[in-house]
């Protein structure tokens, strides 16, 4: 959708070359940073699971915790794979309607502080097909770091010599606090909360 951003601001204002150009290095920065979220998450997660596991046994190894660790994010990866189809699947119909009123107030300096995010809604409209793929990428994205919980229980069990017990307690309950606070307000408002 950054292109019809884009093409917004270059219409707004004679200097909106320079804002375009930020953005687009701000765009590729963002994405070379991506390469390194797995990996982030990986050491997050397993040096995670292994302090929780701290509470229940003194046993375990941080190393063999964060290498299950990463063998459980193959669901992640796979869901990373199927954005691919699904985006080009959906593209044709999605759309992003913008008023130009949104570009002019994001060029004044002194209104694009005062504007609030009911505001901007009301000036940058999507297609439906766009909220239906956000709602399928939610709903995928939920359903893969499930099935990293599902790759995790045993691993953390094992890594960490913990009861099943204590191993569900470690996965889960902080899996389900995240997933509740990244995907809960999406799935609650139909995706029209972005």
């Amino acid at each position: 959708m950054f292109s019809f951003f884009m093409s917004g601001f270059a219409g707004a204002k004679p200097e909106a070359g320079l804002t375009s150009s930020l953005f687009g290095i701000i765009i590729i920065m963002a994405s070379v940073f991506t390469i390194f979220t797995p990996f982030i998450i990986l050491i997050i997660a397993g040096f995670g699971f292994y302090l929780l596991a701290g509470f229940f046994s003194k046993g375990g190894s941080l190393s063999h915790t964060i290498t299950a660790a990463g063998w459980g994010m193959i669901p992640l990866a796979v869901y990373e794979a199927l954005q691919i189809p699904i985006f080009l699947a959906f593209l044709p119909a999605m759309s992003l309607t913008i008023s130009p009123e949104f570009f002019i107030l994001m060029n004044n300096s002194s209104s694009a502080g005062s504007l609030d995010k009911e505001a901007m809604a009301h000036m940058v409209t999507f297609s439906q097909s766009y909220y239906t793929f956000t709602m399928a990428l939610a709903v995928l994205h939920i359903l893969a770091w499930l099935c990293c919980a599902w790759f995790w229980i045993p691993a953390v069990r094992n890594s960490c010599n913990v009861s099943h017990r204590h191993a569900v307690m470690i996965v889960l309950i902080p899996m389900i606090l995240f997933l509740a606070v990244s995907f809960g307000p999406v799935l609650i408002t139909g995706g029209h909360g972005l």
